[in-house]
């Protein structure tokens, strides 16, 4: 799935990345004027600079075309990238080039997703940075209704005193009934005390929304990276797979478990958690901005993302809203999205919550090479199976058991591409309530329908 990112973009964070980790463990490694898919510790594919390009480098421009032909030849997905130094020697793992040449690999260390013209890495740092900035433009629209004025500027002093309040609570020196009085008393005055709580509570919904989703990725980052170091065991000489074929060119395929796989399946659950508790989040920060009477600093309480009715999320007449709040430019925005979008994952999420294991007795994974999985070709690959999703959304169950994996899905690709859902939804529903201010900006009177805002 490509993420479509309405607006400027505020920085560039493209790729190409010197190392782009694909599903099921393996990896491509770009230097000089060759690139190596690797399989596995020993198991390589080659892939020469483009003939022409007069360069000794394998040129940047053609990183993306190069990941796209992997892509559709293995059937292959990217979901991570290293950014990390080579001087960082924390692991590095030893293989060997064509040549003979011992080379250092590091292990994935961020999630990336696909946008227009390229992949985009750091979901801790540069998503982080992009979805603050759009949430900045959304809280000046908030300014402008609570001021009525296009500056939006609120009262310093009202800013200051719900500032020193938060500080207070954060360094434990007041609680609930202290901050009753304080705020009774403050509420007597002519300073917009509320507003300024409005305003620092949609901040802090607005922190919570990045940070969950920042952890969702880093989970599966490290998912990947556990799955990626049981890919590094070579299945031709280790103890305990050397004796399922005795031809060296023998296809073969066994199912591994170990405390890695054990963590693969740890890592699993938390992103899942973590994925969908950014669902709950966005749902409560819609909520926080559309009801009425606007600018209540109370936040939502007993709210849960409404997966099956999506429509729901707007309490008002949806007929009456602007032809720009259903536009397919934002499908994904809550109000738009098409019931049970994240049923799987919603029921995913209640089962390890409530203390169901991701696996029944013990996780485990698959290694294999040379099978059809893999085109046939001399590569080392790995896979964590996850149980099936029925047509409807649903688990597929049966009373007398719990998981089914006729399906063959793929844990880890079914979580990048949860992920890049959310993070289209956390965009599209932005956008969505950035239309939206602005057109009740307009109906009120701050501005004319032709007047631009500040960015």
């Amino acid at each position: 799935m490509e993420l479509r990112i309405c607006g400027q973009m505020r920085g560039e964070a493209f790729g190409p990345f010197r190392i782009y980790h694909f599903s099921n463990g393996l990896s491509l490694n770009i230097g000089g004027d060759e690139a190596f898919l690797r399989g596995g510790p020993k198991h390589y594919k080659v892939y020469e600079s483009p003939k022409g390009t007069g360069e000794f480098e394998f040129p940047a421009s053609q990183y993306a075309s190069l990941v796209d032909k992997i892509i559709e030849e293995y059937g292959l997905d990217v979901v991570a990238a290293t950014d990390k130094n080579f001087s960082e020697r924390g692991g590095l793992f030893t293989t060997f080039t064509p040549a003979g040449e011992p080379t250092h690999v590091l292990p994935p260390s961020e999630a990336i997703f696909r946008i227009k013209g390229g992949y985009v890495g750091g979901a801790d740092t540069y998503f982080s940075n992009e979805i603050l900035g759009k949430f900045l433009k959304l809280d000046y629209y908030c300014r402008v209704l609570l001021t009525k004025s296009v500056e939006g500027n609120l009262d310093s002093g009202a800013l200051g005193f719900c500032a020193n309040i938060k500080g207070a609570i954060k360094d434990g020196a007041l609680g609930p009934n202290e901050l009753d009085s304080l705020l009774t008393n403050a509420l007597q005055s002519d300073d917009p005390i509320k507003d300024a709580f409005f305003l620092s509570n949609l901040n802090a919904l607005s922190d919570d929304i990045r940070n969950t989703f920042s952890r969702a990725c880093y989970h599966f980052a490290r998912m990947t990276e556990y799955l990626w170091k049981v890919n590094q065991m070579d299945i031709e000489t280790d103890s305990m797979c050397k004796n399922l074929g005795s031809a060296a060119d023998q296809s073969k395929e066994f199912i591994h478990s170990s405390t890695l796989s054990d963590r693969v399946a740890d890592e699993f659950s938390s992103s899942i958690i973590a994925s969908y508790s950014t669902l709950d989040l966005m749902y409560r920060y819609f909520v926080f901005v559309t009801r009425e009477p606007f600018g209540e600093p109370d936040f939502p309480i007993k709210l849960h993302f409404p997966d099956s009715q999506p429509q729901s999320a707007v309490r008002f007449n949806i007929e009456e809203l602007p032809g720009c709040l259903l536009d397919d430019e934002i499908a994904f925005a809550i109000p738009n999205l098409p019931p049970n979008t994240f049923k799987a994952l919603r029921l995913f999420r209640n089962d390890v919550v409530h203390n169901m294991a991701a696996d029944e007795i013990r996780s485990s994974v698959y290694i294999g090479i040379s099978t059809p999985f893999i085109n046939n070709d001399r590569l080392q690959y790995v896979q964590y199976l996850t149980r099936d999703i029925g047509n409807d959304g649903g688990l597929v169950r049966h009373p007398w058991v719990h998981r089914f994996y006729e399906q063959g899905l793929d844990a880890q690709c079914l979580t990048h591409k949860w992920l890049t859902q959310i993070l289209q939804c956390i965009f599209d529903t932005i956008e969505w309530l950035a239309r939206w201010l602005r057109n009740k900006i307009v109906m009120l009177g701050v501005v004319n329908s032709d007047f631009e805002l500040l960015s």
